[in-house]
């Protein structure tokens, strides 16, 4: 069953809370280091992604499995909205020790819960270059104040949350702005194999700024569609659509058939929720 993301979190609310209380019963704490499929993670069980983990041993497994299809030993990737690293640590385990990992995340928040995870991970830090900033269409496109970045599963002690998905907005005093073609271009890949895009709305903004890496290197992306998050920026999610078609991709959904890049999209989107697909080049 397709839920919304608010359903979902209202539903681990309700698990989480009944595994914190037992926990506490025994004198554990709810906020500690765990091991989860060979990965060692600092988790907050109050905390949605970080429950997650805990729970079902990675954060969206479906789609971490489905990463090695498309990720293996050698490979190049960029893991943009990084988040705590649930889905950079994973990638990181798969490229081995001849890939690399570039993790892109602006909030403070979860920029700082990422840096933890790597160093409770040094086989993985190593093949890993975290980078805490915001990928924008231009480099001049201003900052926002706070974007959501965190999902409390204790929703009273949160007035400031997004009013469709509930998540937790976070700062971003320490991000800089950049554009991923300025990156690139300092930064220069003899290839790029893979992308995760999950931006909540600004996917738009990172292929706007980094038409030539993608035109370059055509790499497989995986990104998240919340067909919602784009009006309230302004953008719409037809014109993430036409842009995925003029740089060639097309698209097919995790468990692999394919879809076209149009509003037949949105029959298997829930409303106020999100779907993640995989786009190739034709």
């Amino acid at each position: 069953m397709n839920l919304s993301t608010k359903s979902k979190i209202a539903a681990a609310g309700v698990l989480s809370k009944g595994i914190r209380m037992g926990r506490n019963f025994f004198g554990l704490d709810n906020d500690a280091v765990f091991k989860r499929n060979n990965i060692r993670w600092q988790l907050d069980l109050a905390q949605g992604i970080d429950f997650a983990i805990f729970l079902q041993g990675g954060f969206e497994p479906s789609t971490i499995r489905s990463y090695k299809n498309h990720v293996g030993r050698g490979s190049v990737v960029l893991d943009i909205g990084a988040n705590i690293g649930a889905h950079t640590l994973p990638l990181a385990s798969l490229v081995g020790d001849t890939g690399k990992v570039i993790a892109f995340e602006p909030t403070d928040y979860a920029f700082t819960k990422l840096m933890k995870n790597l160093e409770l991970n040094p086989e993985l830090s190593v093949r890993t270059i975290p980078v805490q900033a915001m990928l924008a269409a231009n480099p001049g496109q201003a900052k926002p104040d706070s974007i959501p970045s965190s999902w409390s599963l204790e929703r009273e002690a949160h007035r400031d949350v997004h009013p469709v998905h509930g998540g937790t907005f976070q700062a971003l005093k320490r991000a800089i702005v950049l554009k991923l073609d300025d990156w690139y271009q300092l930064n220069p890949l003899e290839r790029l194999d893979f992308v995760k895009i999950d931006v909540d709305g600004y996917e738009i903004d990172v292929l706007e700024g980094g038409v030539n890496l993608f035109s370059i290197h055509s790499p497989v992306i995986m990104m998240e569609f919340a067909p919602y998050l784009f009006e309230e920026r302004g953008r719409s999610f037809s014109e993430l659509l036409q842009m995925l078609k003029d740089l060639d991709y097309q698209c097919r959904m995790i468990s692999g058939s394919e879809v076209l890049l149009d509003s037949s999209l949105l029959r298997h989107i829930p409303k106020g929720g999100s779907i993640n697909v995989i786009l190739r080049k034709r």
